[in-house]
């Protein structure tokens, strides 16, 4: 995958959670930047890190 739509696809939902209306939306935001975190930090054999997130607990646990 392109590494470049991967840091855009992070950056989007970064941006999205900073600007969710809702909390559970907040918290599905931030899950889908940091899947693309780990992708983006895959792909490049760990050249490029993020630092650990922290989330509410109900952040983990409801789906």
């Amino acid at each position: 995958m392109d590494i470049n739509y991967l840091f855009k696809r992070q950056q989007i939902e970064t941006s999205r959670a900073n600007s969710a209306a809702s909390q559970k939306a907040r918290e599905a935001h931030q899950r889908l930047a940091v899947l693309y975190e780990r992708q983006i930090e895959l792909a490049t054999s760990g050249t490029v890190t993020f630092p650990p997130r922290r989330f509410p607990t109900s952040a983990l646990t409801e789906q």
